[in-house]
């Protein structure tokens, strides 16, 4: 299997483009935007022969790969977000996460779809050196989903036990976005309304 995937932002934000092979439990993901000094430079790709389970960074120009490790990634983000307790302070509250929608969708590239809506928001509280700022955020997805991809090599994007930062809110909010959708998306569309606590 081979497809493309292009993600826009209409306001700010940088649009990302990549294309992929599949094939059983084998992956490869290339990187097609960026600059060359981001992480994930155009060119770079990640790697899979054991459907998602082991992933590489591979960079073909420094020739060097390294394992992909998001359990590891997100673990030292909580692990800074701890340090900074008592300078930086940040709380997520009154999670929500709701159903509107699910019907048949429209078929894409040849699959079947299912068009499922959610509706989730979370308040975040900051305080930075005594001074505190919180936001709302309110966000609905449009998704047409797929059951018809079936390949282990999709994993790369659909492994939901990796987001654990140990920060509790951070964590619900992150099984919260990432148990939403069962399937591989073929579209999605997120509006995202945020405002500050002072209106």
């Amino acid at each position: 299997m081979y497809y493309e995937a292009a993600t826009t932002v209409d306001q700010g934000g940088n649009d990302q483009k990549v294309r992929a092979w599949v094939d059983g439990p084998k992956s490869r993901v290339e990187f097609l935007t960026g600059k060359k000094k981001d992480l994930l430079a155009p060119g770079t790709h990640l790697l899979t022969t054991d459907g998602g389970e082991t992933v590489y960074l591979v960079d073909p120009d420094e020739k060097t790969y390294s394992v992909w490790d998001l359990e590891a990634l997100f673990a030292t983000f909580g692990a800074v977000m701890e340090s900074m307790e008592g300078v930086v302070d940040i709380d997520f509250t009154d999670l929500s996460s709701e159903k509107l929608l699910q019907e048949p969708g429209e078929t894409m590239l040849g699959y079947d779809t299912q068009h499922v809506r959610w509706k989730s928001g979370y308040t975040m509280e900051m305080k930075i050196l005594g001074m505190k700022r919180g936001q709302t955020v309110e966000m609905v997805q449009d998704s047409w989903v797929t059951s018809g991809l079936t390949d282990p090599g999709f994993a790369v994007w659909l492994r939901k036990d990796r987001f654990k930062t140990g920060n509790e809110g951070f964590d619900q909010l992150m099984a919260q976005e990432m148990g939403k959708v069962e399937g591989f998306p073929l579209k999605s569309v997120v509006q995202t309304t945020m405002r500050n606590k002072k209106g």
